[in-house]
């Protein structure tokens, strides 16, 4: 999970980002379904960060939000324990 302001997601996902694939290299379980978890909903001006993560790097994106986790219905499907 990263913590997000207006002014740092660019940052803050590429720190997270990086974090996901090391962590997966050194639990060697290379099916792991790579999660990042920011605080708050991306930036209109970021958004395009949501399709390159998904659509490019595989990673699903989720956002924390009034005390329970946010995402597309798409990648709900792939998370069932956020349902």
């Amino acid at each position: 999970m990263k913590s997000t302001t207006d002014d740092n997601p660019h940052s803050q996902i590429r720190r997270g980002l990086s974090q996901l694939y090391e962590y997966r290299y050194i639990q060697n379980v290379k099916e792991a379904k790579l999660v990042l978890v920011i605080e708050n909903p991306l930036p209109k001006e970021n958004r395009w960060m949501e399709d390159y993560l998904i659509n490019d790097q595989g990673v699903l994106l989720v956002w924390d939000g009034n005390g329970k986790f946010n995402c597309s219905p798409d990648i709900r499907k792939h998370l069932g324990f956020l349902s």
